[in-house]
């Protein structure tokens, strides 16, 4: 491995990764929101049932894509913070 390359171009591309973390896990909270919004307003009303399964398979999904991106973030901080160390030394 090039230790030049990677603080020159792989360093700068997980800082933008990181900084998009906090957007996409924003929408993902918005979604989750939604999703709970939608099973409690349609939780009673036989005729609009579909809204709360809808309401349910999103809210499954929301925190299932939570729970890998938070994982995601997590290994990316430590890949950013490894590459930090690089360029130091």
């Amino acid at each position: 491995m090039n230790p030049d390359k990677l603080t020159n171009t792989e360093l700068p591309r997980m800082q933008k990764v990181n900084r998009n973390f906090t957007i996409v896990l924003a929408g993902e909270l918005l979604l989750l929101a939604i999703a709970a919004w939608l099973m409690i307003t349609y939780r009673n009303n036989a005729e609009k049932q579909i809204w709360f399964g809808v309401g349910i398979g999103l809210f499954i999904q929301c925190l299932v894509s939570l729970g890998a991106d938070f994982m995601a973030e997590r290994r990316a901080k430590t890949y950013t913070t490894a590459l930090n160390t690089l360029r130091h030394a």
